[in-house]
């Protein structure tokens, strides 16, 4: 019996762009149309259930984000409070640096400099500097209680920044886990209705055609 092709469905994209309030109205009313199959209700209930997803998703990646602000926030307040700013002065001409400063920000290069801190412990060692500092002149840099070099102080930029990429990458993997979760509802609801067409076809077509009536007329 030969097999009629499924007419054309609309694409995913047309779905979701030209047609989503028929599908919500499928799933808010289920009886508003009585000819509406039940893949057309599934699909309306997925639709449903994604925006909310999307909304859900769009909230915790707000609260993602306020939280790490905060968090770090007061991490950088807990350092400033920690730390201390002093000025060093440059000892020795600035050379590219060779390796880093453990716990201490790069600026690519180094010199010997002098500080004083606490008061009467005075400190000289290697420290980073900008390439244009010079001899006697001052470069800032940044202790800890016992005069130590010590990295400074997250700046408020920084922060705000981390926290603005810790909400978008929340809400892309809840984006991508719900639109691949709708993904395979509408694959699976597709192959559902190619099956249920197939199978409707099976029985019509012979009265489509005629092969019925051809077959009771012949004689016996």
């Amino acid at each position: 019996m030969p097999s009629a092709p499924r007419p054309a469905r609309p694409t995913r994209g047309s779905i979701l762009a030209g047609a989503p309030a028929r599908h919500l109205r499928a799933a808010v009313h289920p009886g508003a149309n009585p000819l509406r199959r039940d893949i057309d209700r599934a699909r309306g209930r997925g639709l449903l259930a994604a925006g909310f997803g999307l909304a859900l998703s769009a909230g915790l990646a707000t609260a993602a984000a306020f939280l790490t602000l905060h968090n770090d926030q007061a991490h950088a307040l807990s350092e400033s409070q920690r730390l201390h700013h002093v000025e060093a002065t440059v000892l020795t001409p600035p050379q590219k640096a060779r390796g880093s400063i453990t716990g201490v920000a790069s600026t690519g290069f180094q010199a010997e400099v002098a500080w004083t801190y606490p008061a009467g412990h005075s400190v000289t060692r290697a420290a980073p500097v900008t390439a244009q500092a010079a001899p006697g002149s001052t470069a800032s840099i940044w202790v800890n209680r016992s005069g130590d070099l010590s990295a400074p102080p997250r700046g408020e930029a920084d922060i705000v920044a981390d926290s603005v990429l810790v909400g978008l990458g929340t809400l892309g993997i809840l984006s991508v886990a719900g639109a691949t979760l709708l993904g395979s509802q509408h694959r699976s609801l597709d192959r559902q209705a190619d099956s249920l067409w197939q199978q409707g076809w099976a029985r019509v077509e012979p009265l489509w055609s005629g092969r019925t009536r051809g077959a009771s007329a012949e004689p016996c």
